[in-house]
């Protein structure tokens, strides 16, 4: 754990919900991850499967350093996670996450599901993206001399 600190110490700075997206995005590597190796010791290469889990894992790396950019880029994951649709005639779009709490309802044939963990953790996500940018504010103000 101490080589954990030395190497991230940007890390420890992240409030709770901040450390616990960063863990998810981890979690979110895994779950991409196993799908992505079965599908190719069998033979098929994956695509989309593979290029999720290469986008995770950067992600990953540079919220760990507490990059503003990789919180950006985490928020359109999370809003296509949080809907998913299917037509009747079979046509469906579903990005799976780590962490799923859902409620779907059926129309005429549609299935309609929202997806309430992921819009909790886009909350939490713009949350600590307003933290940064009020730290790096600060952190600017004193680096700025005063003008007489």
């Amino acid at each position: 754990m101490n080589w954990f600190k030395t190497k991230f110490p940007q890390y420890q700075t992240y409030s709770r919900s901040g450390k616990i997206i960063v863990w998810l995005t981890f979690a979110n590597i895994l779950n991409y991850l196993v799908p992505t190796v079965l599908a190719l010791t069998n033979g098929i290469i994956d695509l989309l499967n593979t290029a999720i889990l290469i986008y995770h894992i950067v992600l990953f790396w540079f919220l760990l350093h507490k990059k503003l950019w990789a919180w950006y880029a985490l928020i359109p994951f999370y809003i296509l996670s949080s809907f998913q649709f299917e037509l009747a005639n079979g046509v469906y779009f579903f990005m799976k996450t780590a962490l799923i709490v859902s409620f779907g309802f059926v129309a005429s044939g549609a299935k309609i599901v929202i997806n309430f963990a992921s819009l909790i953790i886009l909350f939490f996500i713009l949350k600590n993206i307003h933290q940064i940018k009020r730290e790096n504010l600060l952190e600017q103000s004193f680096r700025q001399p005063e003008k007489a």
